[in-house]
């Protein structure tokens, strides 16, 4: 996964490393429950003119619910698209702050992965 993050550049400077391993540790444990931190890397930390980006990579299983043939990923369900994802606008969209989060998840899986 990869984060970018314009907020928390203060927390992420001065707290120590193990304690930000142990946050992300704790954030995958979330996500699912046998996940394991494979690794993690920040970059932009000391750059104020480009936004953060956390990026970290986990393995571990029981991600998907099953509902027939159809895999369900319920971590996911509080993910909320209803403010961007309108075809067409006739405004923008100015929510007064100045923050940024942008999520990109890969998904490898197993070639005996089965339906």
């Amino acid at each position: 996964m990869v984060f970018t993050i314009r907020r928390n550049r203060y927390w992420l400077l001065y707290t120590p490393p193990e304690i930000v391993e142990e946050t992300l540790r704790e954030k995958i444990q979330d996500f699912c429950l046998r996940a394991k931190l494979e690794k993690y890397n920040i970059d932009s930390l000391n750059d104020l003119n480009s936004p953060i980006v956390l990026n970290y990579s986990f393995s571990g299983q029981d991600y998907f619910t099953s509902a027939g043939s159809v895999r369900i990923l319920p971590q996911l369900v509080d993910v909320d698209t209803a403010l961007t994802a309108k075809v067409m606008r006739n405004y923008p969209i100015d929510f007064d702050i100045l923050d940024a989060k942008r999520r990109i998840m890969k998904f490898l899986f197993r070639k005996n992965f089965s339906k």
